[in-house]
């Protein structure tokens, strides 16, 4: 019963006929001196004593390591790493793994009291272990031995429609099922010189220790309800598939995460994305950034570096056949710098409704370097104030011209000093006639307002004609504004 060196000879308390062959203490491993080697194969009813069997303790870690299960947070919600609901809640959410707990030794009396590792058991010891099992899995007191067992699946199209606790049940007899049972402490080499084909009805899970004994580092693939997901204990990461009534009443949704890793990618070729859906969601650092959090992985806020080479570039948002409803951007730096360095630049803005501008500074210095510069303003009215302790407005150029086309123009100056500085000829024209009004200057009449009332009407027959502005002088203008 139980023999270790034998593959479990439990002929008697046997379930069902069984075929072993055993080879005990064949060979001294070479790696360990002293600790003698077995291998066995054993076909038919399963050991009740599996867990003594040679290579029972590397049979049970297959709960104690796996990719991520249990529920599936909402989509777009943050990734977590712990699990709260030991009572099998399904209202606490979380993209965790359940927690890992040592699993202990298995029930083998007629109680079934677990972990109390008694010698009896009889025939209805397998099934107080497939029991013990299904408790400390939908406890969430140990992990599935494959993730599709506790995977949100509520609703989902998949081929089988199996509930959890259906799931749970039929990972619980893994090891009371029987059928084949292999062991060998020495290595396993298979060669296939042809085609190899293997057709599996249930689920698949490949674990590998690395030559290590911590399940917590080991690494495997696992393949159950229609999905496959391999993990690894090279850094903090987990990939899982979870299925989530919103947004689109029923979609896979698809979580990943990876800490303390350094990835390079590096890609030749041509890339095409086309992406849909509802949520297009990016985000990087934190505005609260701290170096590690509690489980030591990094969360401070990254260096970004971008560089672009491109024989061209281009880039469109919206279209005039669908315009963007909403774009709103903000930046927030304590510097920013940007050079732009191009044989020539276009830009166009079209707003059918209003423009508002503000800028708040300590300090605005613009230097404008061109060979020609020209603007044009077309509006309806335009407004301008500038409010400032001083300002200094300086232009050299060979010439200047300002030209105002309109019905009147007033400059209104209040100061208590104003100084003119010419530096060479200074010509000034008022026709009909000029008027200064000013302690020393003369008075104007009512005539004299009525006078220049006509003058305002001369000049209003400029008429401007998109695209050309055209002068009109003596004949009908294309406007033109009457006093009365």
């Amino acid at each position: 019963m139980g023999n270790s060196k034998a593959g479990g000879e439990d002929d008697v308390t046997s379930r069902g006929k069984y075929l072993l062959i055993s080879v005990p203490d064949f060979a001294e491993d070479p790696i360990n001196p002293g600790r003698m080697m077995t291998s066995y194969l054993r076909i038919g009813a399963a050991s009740t004593t599996w867990w003594n069997d040679p290579g029972g303790s590397l049979a049970a870690v297959v709960n104690l390591a796996g990719p991520a299960g249990g529920r599936g947070a909402p989509p777009g919600s943050p990734l977590l790493d712990n699990y709260d609901a030991s009572d099998g809640s399904t209202s606490n959410y979380t993209t965790a793994h359940p927690k890992q707990v040592s699993i202990g030794a298995w029930s083998s009396d007629a109680s079934g009291a677990a972990g109390s590792g008694g010698a009896g058991g009889g025939a209805d010891v397998l099934a107080l272990q497939e029991q013990q099992h299904r408790e400390l899995v939908s406890g969430r007191q140990m992990r599935p031995t494959f993730v599709d067992d506790q995977r949100l699946r509520e609703g989902c199209p998949s081929p089988h429609q199996l509930s959890e606790d259906a799931r749970i049940n039929e990972s619980s007899y893994l090891h009371s099922r029987g059928g084949w049972r292999d062991h060998s402490d020495g290595n396993r080499i298979t060669t296939t010189y042809g085609d190899k084909v293997e057709v599996i009805r249930g689920n698949y899970k490949l674990m590998v220790m690395g030559r290590q004994d911590d399940p917590s580092k080991a690494a495997g693939l696992d393949v159950s309800g229609q999905h496959i997901q391999d993990y690894a204990y090279t850094w903090a990461a987990f990939h899982r598939v979870e299925w989530a009534q919103d947004p689109y009443s029923g979609v896979w949704h698809q979580q990943s995460s990876t800490d303390g890793a350094v990835v390079t990618e590096n890609f030749g070729g041509d890339v095409y994305e086309h992406k849909w859906g509802e949520h297009h969601h990016s985000t990087v650092g934190q505005e609260s950034p701290v170096e590690k959090d509690e489980n030591g992985r990094p969360r401070g806020n990254p260096h970004i570096i971008e560089k672009t080479w491109a024989k061209r570039i281009e880039s469109y948002t919206g279209s005039s056949a669908y315009r963007i409803p909403s774009i709103e951007e903000e930046t927030w730096a304590d510097r920013i710098s940007s050079l732009t360095d191009a044989a020539s630049t276009s830009e166009t803005t079209r707003v059918s409704g209003a423009i508002t501008s503000e800028t708040t500074a300590g300090s605005i210095t613009e230097t404008t370097m061109a060979g020609a510069v020209a603007e044009m303003t077309l509006v309806g009215a335009k407004g301008g104030l500038t409010l400032a302790g001083a300002l200094a407005d300086l232009t050299v150029a060979p010439n200047k011209t300002d030209i105002f086309v309109g019905a009147t123009h007033i400059d209104l100056e209040l100061m208590l000093l104003k100084l003119s500085v010419v530096l060479g000829q200074r010509v000034e024209i008022a026709w009909p006639k000029g008027y200064r009004m000013g302690p020393e200057d003369e008075k104007f009449t009512m005539r004299d307002v009525a006078t220049g009332l006509d003058m305002a009407r001369f000049a209003a027959k400029y008429a401007v004609a998109s695209p050309l502005i055209r002068l009109g002088i003596g004949g009908e203008a294309m406007a033109e504004w009457v006093f009365r």
